[in-house]
């Protein structure tokens, strides 16, 4: 049948081959088009393709290989699918291009049962490749910890060779101790067994030997055992049948990560006291199986690299950057991590080559990447070879005036030649006249020449120019400017001129915000120092927040002084002014305004749970200096439950999602909602905290439940900034398990029950 081509949004081909797809497969094949890594979709092509002869199945397994190449489990029933039709060669080919990156027990397995059944009729130099597979299997693989059956089956090979004089007899003897020997230290499953077979196999050929080798082997055997057990919790964790896709953030996949991490950390700690050479060989097989799952994370390619590197084995970084590179191609920060690696050895030719391949890639070849192969230029070939680069840049399709921003930054700074920093500031503005940002740059590299009058020269050309509603950075800083080094008239006429602008937009809302007060305090302040209490800010800014709400407006652009900029600083010359810049620089960093489109109106009828998710979703609109409080009185009966837990899930979680939050006090009536408190507890903490973390902050008594049968039971959190961490809780009065597991729920310490016991273990 000709064979049929479609184009996916992701660039792949996708062919289909033979009898044309049924139903499902067609559906399946429409979902992929739309998300290339869609799990379900592909579980259903690789169905198909388990039902198809293999030269139907072949095309479709190669699209699904091409999608997750580190699947192990679809290279099995592909590579299974050959030998079942006695493709010999081509099983070869499959085996040759996945083992080495699939170190997974049970395609390893597969590969040594087509060893055997290919060597099984050809005598003695049959069994020699065998076991030669077998060495080869387990020196990759045979630290696995499922890789017990493997060595028993391995061993048991090695007894049944046969023999024909007393010298194989030695050897055959001598080969089966050091494979006793090996798989003994391994902290792995059935290591018992083998302990115990092995004291068997040496006692049966000498006791006398045996007591001096048991005795030698046994410690490193029983440490091997405590390793194990402890390894073992760790691996339990992880899901073997995870395919690898591009993180989406969900729970599952967060929880992987995590496994995995604590894995890698577990087997750097080297509890086994192991060489360093076989700590190394153990370690890097942890990330070589890590990576079968987290094919697509960044950060596991880069802590796989440095370790290496720390570890003095750079030639091996260099390969897991290479192949870091191959698998994720559009992934820049890897591009800049290998580059940044091979320029610190010394290796400027292969950074350079990092840095070109970066810029062959579209997807990649953006005005960032100019900026850095430039610098990289100027640090390696001086400041000819950066100007050269920045005449290349220049002409390029990504070019954006951040290349103009960071080429006269450098020759400033570097060169020390301010006319030539100027000369190319003067070349952007011709074509980027109408970008406030790279204006702002402009006017920030005079303010540090103290070149005052080209300065409003240059405020009055871009605002000739520039649009009324993209002029208010301009103005912003145009009136800060004349407030540092202007007089009273000019500051007034400036601040006229905004006023009357601004009015041109039509947005009433910032009109009404500008109040003189506001514009007196913001030209008198200096850093932290204001000329008003923090009471007169707040109402100032609930003043503000009003005006907006009148005027229909419940979004606004954050207007922020300390914007980087191409000077290399992280403050601009000139400081930020007017309403937004009061805003900008209240205590706290920023406002945290709420989503008036979220709000709605209670209403009883709609019960209590729609009340909790408007009030915890809409009520944070609180600074770092003033605390807001959101009080609720709960009385609902047993059924209310099933109306409040739905909905408290997406509520707890969106208000964690708020930085300068504060809860202060939820109440309750009644003794059977402590079970839902305590879920909300943790599911607060959730989004920025492990589970771990919150058992711990309820040890601590941080978190307190204080209840009886006729008293309020409250909870008390108190944080003032995102992320959470531990200095942002505020303890109060500690009360142990004991008194909270018989006051509230009548019951022993540690015997907790329903929902809550099922989440945590105190």
């Amino acid at each position: 049948m000709k064979e049929v081509g479609v184009m996916s949004p992701h660039g792949q081909t996708l062919a289909r081959l033979g009898s044309p797809l049924n139903e499902k497969g067609r559906y399946a094949r429409e979902r992929i088009n739309t998300y290339k890594y869609d799990i379900d979709a592909w579980t259903t092509l690789a169905s198909e393709a388990q039902a198809r002869p293999i030269s139907e199945a072949a095309p479709l397994y190669e699209e699904l290989l091409a999608t997750f190449p580190t699947a192990a489990k679809y290279w099995k029933a592909y590579v299974e699918a050959h030998i079942s039709t006695n493709s010999d060669d081509a099983a070869k080919h499959i085996f040759s291009r996945c083992l080495l990156n699939c170190l997974h027990i049970e395609l390893w397995k597969c590969y040594i049962r087509f060893i055997r059944k290919v060597n099984d009729s050809k005598g003695q130099d049959g069994r020699d490749e065998t076991k030669k597979a077998y060495d080869f299997m387990l020196g990759r693989i045979g630290m696995d910890i499922a890789a017990g059956p493997m060595w028993l089956e391995y061993i048991a090979f090695l007894r049944t060779a046969p023999v024909t004089s007393p010298q194989e007899d030695s050897q055959r003897m001598t080969s089966v101790r050091k494979a006793y020997q090996k798989a003994i230290l391994a902290p792995i499953h059935h290591v018992e067994q083998l302990w115990k077979e092995y004291e068997n196999f040496e006692n049966s050929i000498s006791r006398a030997l045996a007591k001096g080798l048991l005795a030698e082997y046994q410690p490193k055997h029983f440490s091997a055992r405590a390793v194990y057990r402890e390894r073992k919790k760790f691996c339990e964790r992880i899901d073997q049948n995870m395919l690898a896709v591009p993180p989406t953030g969900s729970i599952k996949e967060e929880q992987q990560l995590t496994a995995w991490k604590q894995l890698l950390a577990f087997e750097k700690a080297n509890p086994q006291r192991l060489e360093p050479s076989a700590l190394t060989k153990r370690v890097a097989f942890t990330y070589e199986q890590c990576l079968m799952y987290l094919y697509h994370y960044p950060d596991v390619w880069y802590d796989y690299a440095t370790w290496h590197a720390q570890n003095g084995s750079p030639d091996s970084a260099v390969v897991v950057f290479q192949r870091a590179l191959k698998a994720l191609p559009d992934t820049t920060v890897l591009y800049y991590a290998y580059a940044e690696f091979e320029e610190a050895r010394g290796s400027i030719k292969e950074a350079k080559r990092v840095y070109e391949s970066l810029l062959r890639n579209s997807s990649t070849a953006n005005a960032l990447a100019y900026i850095q192969y430039m610098r990289f230029t100027r640090r390696t070939e001086g400041s000819e070879g950066a100007r050269k680069i920045f005449f290349e840049a220049r002409k390029a399709p990504a070019c954006t005036y951040h290349v103009y921003v960071a080429s006269a930054a450098m020759v400033l700074c570097i060169d020390k030649d301010p006319k030539a920093a100027r000369t190319i500031f003067e070349l952007g503005l011709k074509k980027y006249i109408h970008e406030p940002a790279y204006v702002l740059e402009y006017a920030d590299f005079l303010c540090r020449l103290n070149d005052e009058r080209n300065v409003r020269v240059l405020f009055e050309r871009a605002l000739s120019v520039l649009p009324p509603e993209e002029s208010i950075e301009v103005w912003n800083c145009f009136m800060a400017f004349e407030q540092l080094y202007g007089d009273i008239p000019s500051m007034l006429k400036v601040e006229q001129r905004r006023k009357e602008a601004l009015s041109q937009t039509g947005d009433d809302g910032v009109a009404a915000a500008e109040s003189s007060l506001q514009q007196l305090i913001t030209r008198y302040r200096f850093l932290d120092l204001w000329p008003c209490s923090s009471g007169d800010l707040d109402h100032l800014v609930r003043q503000q927040m009003m005006a907006q709400r009148l005027s229909g407006k419940t979004e606004q652009q954050a207007l922020t002084s300390g914007s980087g900029n191409g000077m290399g600083g992280n403050e601009r010359a000139i400081p930020a002014s007017g309403t937004e810049g009061l805003a900008a620089s209240f205590p706290g960093g920023h406002i945290v305004r709420p989503d008036l489109a979220q709000m709605i109106v209670y209403d009883p009828k709609q019960g209590l749970a729609y009340w909790l998710a408007s009030r915890w979703s809409n009520t944070w609109s609180s600074t770092s200096v003033r605390n807001w409080s959101c009080i609720g009185f709960l009385n609902f009966g047993a059924s209310s439950w099933y109306d409040i837990w739905p909905i408290s899930t997406w509520a707890a979680t969106s208000a964690c999602t708020r930085s300068s939050a504060s809860w202060n006090h939820v109440f309750c009536r009644s003794r059977r909602n402590f079970e839902f408190f305590a879920s909300i507890i943790e599911l607060f903490l959730q989004p920025s905290a492990s589970r771990e973390w919150a058992i711990s902050r309820y040890r601590s008594g941080i978190i307190h439940l204080i209840a009886s049968r006729h008293t309020i039971c409250s909870i008390r959190r108190c944080y003032t900034t995102s992320p959470i961490s531990s200095t942002h809780w505020q303890p109060q009065n500690k009360c142990s398990n004991q008194f909270i597991s018989k006051r509230i729920i009548g019951c022993k310490p540690g015997a907790y029950s329903g929902r809550w016991s099922n989440r945590v273990t105190i």
